[in-house]
């Protein structure tokens, strides 16, 4: 045992890397003016808008493959050297991965997944430790051209302008081991299996679900539209913590800060569907989606082995949907009678809440004979802070029931897990223009033909028990689903 400042670990990282990453630069340089080099290209800057230079920088990148569980798979890990990384084809897991999606989609030049950056600054004694920057990418362009990207981050003033790191901490000394192979630690995020969980199979994930829960009551009516003339996407919802891992398997439930990303997956899709909902029914819309949740502790490792030297204590879960299930550019979706399979999981993450929204048919809450109130009201309702929250889709419901099934069971360790779970939403929404939101309505029609009375409507909605922080540092309120129940 040998010990160390983490300072001097990362100075004398092998000089061979860093002539490679140097390489890969002049490379870009050359050829990327012939259109020899292919892949993605990242170029890092400081809040005044220039090169990251002159401090030690630490990065590591995942991509998804949508043909493997797990999902996530590390491409890149290592010392930044004059603040630019090519991610090329020449890089074999990377190359898989565009394999992957380019078998799916041969032809589709304008859908996007991600990459995951992440990055560390290591200055004046201090560990910068950054949130997840997202990567959105079209692996069919990647595969055939370069495709450049820039990221800025705060380094030296740490203005709330930018890219904030998440932890700031001190450098200190700690006990490293001999590596069982040749290399140097590094700051990483290593994912915990145990608490992650994917599905493999694509899943009827709810859109949109009406409870008319009275006898005596009317007809509602209720839809959800989608069009490929505005880009969907399926942002990511992020929360970070402190030994939420530990605190779970001792049935304790962790503090986490939640906040909305962008997209996991996005494209210029369709998608469609209407309820028809008499008294006393229950109906809801679903789509076909593969889901995800990963759970991610950041180490000091040996990143050729995933040896681990520490946890640092300082944690991440991620939620998003990893792909669409797709029928051309329509998004495969359905409808289904009474309950979906989850909605206890969902009722178990959420508070009920009767639905007021000043300036609409719902002002007193109540929606009367032949009323309307508008999914884009209700969305500009909880979306206060342009997050661009919308459709909160309750993928937390869905992987608490698949995290069960897993072998949690019912103890107290599950029901800490399963209450965690339950309330985190994905936010599905148009990605491609500020002003557009996903239509959609819920009417009361009162009596038709035989069915229902011209009676009004109380109408409740669901929210996240969770507060989501918004870039500005305020916290608002996130729809789970589009969930109605009319009483």
């Amino acid at each position: 045992m040998v010990k160390v400042r983490f300072i001097i670990s990362q100075i004398l990282l092998p000089i061979i890397t860093a002539a490679i990453i140097f390489s890969c630069s002049i490379l870009i340089a050359v050829a990327g003016q012939i259109g020899d080099v292919k892949g993605i290209y990242i170029r890092f800057f400081d809040e005044m808008s220039r090169i990251l230079s002159g401090v030690n920088a630490f990065v590591q990148v995942w991509a998804v493959d949508p043909e493997s569980i797990p999902s996530t798979v590390n491409v890149y890990y290592g010392r930044l050297v004059g603040g630019e990384l090519l991610i090329g084809l020449d890089n074999r897991d990377f190359r898989r991965v565009l394999d992957s999606w380019n078998r799916l989609y041969p032809k589709d030049h304008n859908y996007e997944t991600f990459m995951g950056v992440f990055i560390w600054v290591i200055m004046d004694s201090r560990v910068l430790t950054y949130p997840l920057i997202i990567v959105n990418y079209n692996p069919l362009s990647a595969s055939k051209s370069l495709i450049r990207k820039d990221i800025k981050i705060n380094v030296y003033s740490l203005i709330p302008e930018g890219v904030m790191p998440e932890w700031t901490r001190e450098v200190s000394e700690a006990e490293t081991v001999t590596p069982s192979s040749g290399g140097y630690p590094l700051y990483m995020w290593i994912r915990d299996n145990q608490l992650s969980w994917e599905s493999q199979d694509y899943v009827q994930v709810p859109i949109l679900i009406v409870h008319n829960d009275k006898t005596y009551s009317g007809v509602l009516s209720s839809y959800i539209d989608i069009k490929t003339e505005y880009k969907i996407g399926s942002r990511i919802t992020i929360g970070y913590g402190l030994n939420i891992r530990e605190k779970l398997l001792n049935a304790i439930s962790p503090t986490i800060k939640f906040t909305i990303n962008l997209p996991s997956r996005k494209g210029n899709y369709n998608f469609g569907k209407s309820l028809s909902i008499p008294p006393n029914m229950k109906r809801y819309i679903w789509i076909g989606a593969k889901v995800a949740h990963v759970h991610y502790r950041e180490a000091y490792a040996y990143p050729d082995t995933g040896q681990v030297i520490y946890y640092t204590g300082n944690e991440m879960i991620l939620e998003y949907i990893s792909d669409f299930q797709l029928n051309g550019n329509n998004i495969v979706g359905g409808w289904g009678e009474g309950s979906p399979p989850y909605e206890n999981i969902i009722f178990n993450g959420t508070l009920e809440e009767n639905l007021i929204i000043n300036g609409t048919a719902l002002s007193d809450g109540d929606l009367d004979v032949n009323e309307t109130v508008w999914f884009w009201q209700i969305f500009q309702c909880y979306d206060v802070y342009n997050v661009d929250s919308e459709v909160g889709l309750p993928i937390g419901a869905i992987i608490a029931l698949m995290s069960d099934a897993l072998g949690f069971g019912t103890g107290s360790v599950a029901t800490v897990i399963i209450s965690l779970l339950s309330g985190i939403g994905v936010s599905l929404s148009y990605v491609s223009s500020v002003s557009a939101r996903i239509g959609g309505d819920l009417t009361n029609w009162g009596q038709e033909d035989a069915l229902g009375y011209n009676v009004p409507e109380t109408v409740y909605i669901r929210v996240s028990k969770y507060q989501y922080q918004a870039p500005n540092g305020q916290y608002f309120k996130v729809p789970i689903g589009i969930y109605f129940r009319c009483y």
